[in-house]
């Protein structure tokens, strides 16, 4: 007897242990899937914003624009903004790019007047006063807004990317993979994370298999007749046969995944759930076929599956097919969490290149910046006077008794045309302008006057004919055969010719020289790289 009660005992006391925790290993791996597709995803924080930048970058633009550019546009919305625009104006307004340009440059006026740029002669950006320093600064400052507005452009869209849901798709992906549904679905519900609650076939098997992580996870463990903690010793299932219900039967099996603090979504933890999830698979032939199941199975092919005790398991065998199944990858939660890891790893390679961006418009801000300030501080370019003017200078000064008189302190220096007047000590160099004045009278080299003036001839004047003009006697010039020359009716001087003439190609070359120059400044200034 009592033999006999002991083995009935050790029997009970088997099949019970065996049945306990039969798919904690499948309960394992649905943890792991739930984990990776409840992470929540965040858009990466970036300051400044593309927007912020090329905001500045406008308002400096503006402020360096044409007055009469600047005076199309104000603050007030009652009567500049585009949709408040009448006549001439709105027709103005169109013609320069409609309502979305209008409303830019009204911005860029704004914020310039908040900036306090060119408001005043003091501040960090103070009033452009030279015209020169303004045209250089616009022409730098154009070119550079034109590669920011490239950038923004392209900052921008990235930007709107990975904070706009409906683009990146990574929310809905993530929904759609764990509660079934279009990616709207926000918590388990019957018919959509499910089939319906008819009978175990209907809520789980057939073709509702694998419609959502958490239908999947329910199926696999919520079973009320599994009530041996077939899946989890902290989990006891209850059949969920409405909304009401299977809110808290989840919350009770995702309780018994452990202490579960929700991270980042990540691909790499999504793809390591996915690998898990196959790796717990059991596959197996039968009569031909492979089939493919999750969890316990008593006749070990998964075809018992009703999530009773030693039959707590989900059949994937439609998508294990070789002819007539599905491919693996429609599989619904599993395509969801694969379209999830995509986006993610895009989103990730996209806040890259947009940190980049921000990184070289917030240079060329800078830029647009100093070029400004440079421009108000008289330094964005270098006014430099002709080498011309530079030459005519020293030669005045070399040809100016004044100067030349005046730069003497010494009085045993002071001679020729000064004059010392005064005290040895106490007294000053002058021009003495007795002897400048018959300095000047006295011919110099080539028959010139001190003052520059070509000394000329009577003799060739006084002759009437070509006769008495060409028996002129005096000194004949080099290359010449006599001393006047009957030129346009008249008998001239050939040395008062020759001097004229070198005088007039001294000023032709040095009146090309500066036109070359200011040529050349312009260019400098409006066209500079």
């Amino acid at each position: 007897m009592l033999l006999g009660a002991t083995a009935l005992l050790t029997l009970v006391v088997t099949k019970t242990l065996g049945a306990a925790d039969e798919s904690a290993a499948a309960h394992s791996v649905m943890c792991e899937l739930f984990r990776a597709a409840a992470g929540t995803y965040t858009p990466p924080a970036i300051a400044p914003t593309p927007r912020s930048i090329q905001e500045k970058v406008d308002a400096i633009n503006m402020s360096v624009a044409p007055k009469a550019w600047q005076d199309l546009f104000s603050d007030d919305d009652n009567t500049n903004a585009f949709d408040k625009l009448k006549g001439a104006d709105k027709t103005t307004a169109e013609k320069l790019g409609g309502q979305t340009k209008w409303e830019e440059w009204r911005a860029a006026k704004k914020k310039a007047k908040a900036l306090n740029i060119a408001t005043s002669s003091e501040g960090e950006y103070p009033k452009i006063t030279s015209a020169v320093q303004m045209a250089a600064a616009q022409q730098e400052i154009r070119k550079l807004v034109a590669q920011s507005k490239q950038l923004f452009s392209t900052a921008d869209g990235l930007q709107t990317f990975l904070t706009d849901p409906k683009q990146n798709k990574i929310q809905s992906e993530l929904n759609k993979a764990l509660y079934g549904g279009d990616g709207t679905t926000t918590k388990p519900t019957v018919g959509v994370s499910t089939g319906q609650p008819t009978n175990d076939a209907s809520y789980c098997r057939t073709t509702n298999a694998a419609k959502s992580i958490t239908g999947d996870f329910l199926c696999l463990c919520g079973d009320s007749n599994a009530n041996n903690k077939e899946c989890s010793q902290y989990y006891t299932p209850t059949r969920t046969n409405g909304n009401a219900a299977i809110d808290t039967d989840w919350g009770d099996l995702k309780a018994s995944c452990g202490e579960t603090e929700l991270q980042e979504a990540k691909p790499e933890k999504i793809t390591a759930a996915i690998a898990a999830w196959q790796a717990a698979l059991t596959i197996k032939s039968n009569g031909g076929q492979v089939k493919a199941f999750l969890g316990k199975s008593n006749t070990g092919d998964g075809t018992d599956c009703d999530g009773s005790p030693t039959k707590t398991c989900i059949g994937y065998d439609e998508y294990f097919k070789k002819t007539g199944g599905k491919k693996l990858t429609t599989l619904p939660w599993l395509a969801a969490l694969n379209e999830a890891a995509k986006h993610l790893t895009a989103a990730a390679n996209k806040e890259q290149v947009l940190r980049a961006t921000v990184t070289q418009m917030e240079a060329i801000e800078k830029t647009v910046e100093e070029t400004y300030k440079r421009a108000a501080n008289g330094q964005l370019v270098y006014v430099q006077t002709t080498k011309l003017q530079t030459k005519n200078t020293a030669s005045q000064q070399a040809t100016n008794p004044n100067v030349e008189c005046g730069s003497i302190t010494e009085k045993p220096k002071c001679m020729g045309k000064c004059e010392w007047k005064g005290e040895e000590k106490t007294g000053k160099c002058e021009v003495n302008t007795t002897k400048v004045a018959e300095q000047a009278k006295q011919p110099g080299k080539d028959g010139a006057t001190e003052t520059g003036e070509t000394k000329t001839t009577d003799k060739c004047g006084q002759a009437k004919t070509l006769e008495e003009c060409a028996a002129v006697k005096g000194d004949i010039p080099k290359d010449k055969k006599a001393v006047c020359g009957w030129i346009d009716g008249k008998c001239q001087d050939y040395s008062f010719l020759l001097s004229k003439q070198f005088a007039l190609s001294v000023v032709s070359a040095a009146f090309v020289s500066l036109i070359r120059f200011y040529n050349f400044k312009d260019f400098f200034y409006f066209y500079r790289s």
